[in-house]
């Protein structure tokens, strides 16, 4: 492993934060993201989170990186690892039942969430993995927003 590499690598497995920079005018006015990611033996990395803002990037794609003194910064997607990513943030009136409810529509298909909360709304970045329909998803999804139970966003379709 290369020594300045070495250095940033979180002690926890060879695991990597990866620094994306995201868009000035982005409406989040987050000027980046961190995506944990592992090296791989060719010098390039492949993401194990999902994305909450960055938008072409899904789980499991092998990226290209520039190594700095202040961190990992992603370059570029060089393979897509299959996986699609949807963003959404639930109605503020809406209760963790109902998204439940919702949910697992979603979850019977195979998707998995990371959420946090974003001021007083929570923000889910949805994995759809390659073997689920994503028009299944994305059907779930916009009757979700059309039932003012979230708004949704599309940050990589892989299929």
């Amino acid at each position: 492993m290369d020594a300045d590499l070495h250095k940033l690598v979180d002690e926890r497995d060879g695991v990597f934060k990866v620094v994306v920079s995201l868009p000035e005018d982005a409406w989040h006015k987050f000027s980046s993201e961190l995506l944990w990611a592992e090296a791989l033996e060719d010098g390039t990395m492949r993401v194990l989170n999902t994305p909450f803002f960055a938008k072409g990037l899904s789980y499991g794609d092998v990226i290209s990186i520039k190594v700095e003194s202040d961190g990992i910064f992603f370059n570029s997607v060089v393979s897509s690892g299959g996986h699609s990513t949807y963003r959404l943030i639930l109605n503020e009136s809406i209760d963790d039942a109902i998204f439940k409810g919702r949910w697992n529509d979603l979850a019977e298909l195979g998707c998995i969430y990371e959420s946090f909360l974003l001021g007083v709304a929570y923000m889910y970045a949805i994995d759809v993995p390659p073997s689920v329909d994503v028009i299944k998803v994305y059907s779930l999804l916009e009757a979700g927003e059309n039932d003012e139970i979230w708004d949704f966003d599309e940050g990589n379709c892989a299929g």
